[in-house]
């Protein structure tokens, strides 16, 4: 199965408590869900600043856990997948769970920040005015 992978940035606002969890194998692990108010997007390397934020709720799971940074308000960059799965319940009620799971967090150096928020507005001569829009 392969993954949808994403690159976000933003404030580290909330942390949940560490979770333990019973593994499908019989052991346990941790998880903690913590809560990254986003304000930037990475399409590939290239950082894009969102014009509105948005707040997501990302899990982190064992090793994971050491990486959070110490402070909740301190600005992170988030690497995670995007993962879904199907389950229907003993009524027959289809249910869809999603999962945001981190794979790599770490403090955002300050000066890559300054750089995505530096943004060129478009020239005048490359704004296309087109009343007829699809929607």
């Amino acid at each position: 199965m392969s993954n949808i992978a994403a690159h976000v940035a933003g404030q580290l606002i909330r942390r949940e408590p560490v979770k333990t969890f019973q593994k499908r194998n019989g052991t346990t692990g941790e998880q903690q869900v913590i809560h990254v108010r986003v304000d930037t997007v990475y399409e590939g390397e290239n950082p894009v600043v969102m014009e509105y934020e948005q707040v997501l709720s990302l899990t982190v799971r064992q090793d994971g856990l050491k990486h959070i940074p110490a402070k909740d308000g301190q600005r992170v960059s988030v690497k995670f997948n995007v993962q879904g799965r199907e389950w229907t319940s003993p009524q027959g009620e289809l249910k869809v769970f999603n999962t945001l799971d981190v794979w790599r967090i770490q403090p955002e150096v300050q000066a890559e920040k300054s750089q995505t928020t530096q943004q060129t507005p478009a020239p005048v001569a490359d704004v296309v005015e087109d009343d007829d829009l699809p929607f």
